[in-house]
């Protein structure tokens, strides 16, 4: 009990190299998502392939993981500038450096190859690419927009909330909205079976706020060196009872009235994994760079490195890949599941070496910017202050 008393305080402020690797695991889940979701279905797979494209299909939490880390990093920055001047001019300018140019670039892409409608390049533009139908587009134009209309969506309301509330406020809203959506979820599971449940920022603040929830707790001290273990235990034990219930259910497929209801619960475990995965690197947080690491994390790092522009652009590669290769050995069926393992590891290649051009020689131009326009110095923190995330 001693020694814990006398642990060193929790590293959160500044750079926190961990959160790197743990963006470049979101990314790859992402990418094996997309790269098998639909082009080879596993249940109507009866090779080896069946259960890896049956674990594949949960890589889609991936995005989640980056709403948990965006909730904490932003929320971050808001709390800690909170009572400065100029707080929303400096975060929103700091936010268009970060997203807009190689946003706009993608749709500029997009709009040449014409693989979306001027009515989507508008909703885009609007960051409603998840509701499109309100302007006569379709949000299935360019999926992969529709989580950073969630992020935008949550973070024009975000910042009043947290500059106008105290931090014991803040947390009273996330508990209050944690309660709010599962009724929520469970009203529309009960009642109203095709109501969209995935694409929709109601439906996905939750994920933001947990990471939010994070900071707050932090800086009110209730997270401790002493205690954080226990937290992490405790949601990670969460994950562990409710994902396999969650493959169950998805391997059962029954609209038994039931199952529906146990569903909205099981989606909790992946929310529950992640937050003990962000828990777990603000404990081991030592707040150093160039620390000697192995090939593994290197990895997770690089991709972290150029996740956004990876993100943008890497659907639009496995989509042109598959109209170049439909009806050549290459396209993915049941009879050549080889063809979709390396359809997948060419089109990731492929996307990995757009995103870091993009990153290297295009958005860091502009994300040099954000320092001398727009600068956050925090001089309780003798470190580069944290990396926003997208």
């Amino acid at each position: 009990m001693e020694l814990a008393r006398n642990a060193p305080a929790l590293r959160y402020k500044g750079y926190i190299p961990g959160l790197d690797i743990l963006r470049g695991a979101a990314i790859l889940l992402v990418l094996v998502y997309h790269g098998t979701d639909g082009r080879l279905p596993w249940e109507f797979t009866t090779t080896w392939l069946r259960w890896p494209l049956l674990a594949a299909q949960y890589g889609s939490s991936g995005v989640q993981l980056f709403f948990v880390l965006s909730g904490f990093l932003i929320s971050s920055i808001l709390i800690d500038t909170a009572g400065k001047q100029d707080y929303y001019r400096k975060f929103y300018v700091r936010r268009a450096l970060r997203i807009l140019p190689a946003y706009l670039l993608m749709l500029t892409v997009l709009k040449l190859d014409h693989v979306v409608s001027w009515r989507f390049i508008l909703a885009a533009l609007l960051y409603i690419a998840n509701m499109a139908s309100l302007i006569g587009a379709r949000s299935t134009e360019y999926g992969a927009l529709w989580s950073l209309a969630v992020e935008e969506q949550f973070y024009l309301i975000w910042p009043v909330v947290v500059r106008r509330l105290s931090l014991k406020s803040l947390t009273r809203v996330i508990l209050g909205y944690y309660v709010f959506v599962f009724a929520l979820r469970l009203v529309c599971v009960l009642h109203f079976p095709h109501v969209d449940l995935r694409y929709k920022l109601w439906f996905n603040a939750d994920s933001l706020m947990s990471g939010a929830l994070i900071a707050i707790c932090l800086r009110r001290n209730l997270l401790r060196r002493e205690t954080i273990t226990h937290w992490i235990g405790g949601l990670a034990a969460v994950a562990l009872v409710l994902w396999p219930l969650m493959v169950y259910l998805d391997i059962l497929r029954t609209p038994a009235l039931l199952i529906r209801e146990i569903r909205v619960v099981s989606s909790y475990s992946q929310l529950a994994a992640y937050s003990a995965l962000l828990l777990l690197v603000i404990r081991s947080n030592r707040g150093v760079t160039g620390e000697k690491t192995g090939l593994a994390a290197r990895l997770l790092v690089f991709f972290g490195y150029i996740s956004y522009g990876l993100y943008l652009v890497h659907q639009l590669i496995f989509s042109t890949f598959d109209r170049w290769v439909s009806g050549t050995a290459l396209s993915p069926d049941g009879s050549r599941p080889w063809a979709l393992l390396l359809n997948t590891g060419i089109c990731i290649l492929i996307s990995t070496a757009i995103a870091y051009l993009s990153r290297r020689y295009f958005e860091d131009l502009f994300l040099r910017q954000k320092d001398r326009v727009v600068p956050y110095r925090d001089p309780a923190v003798n470190e580069k202050p944290v990396a926003e995330s997208v």
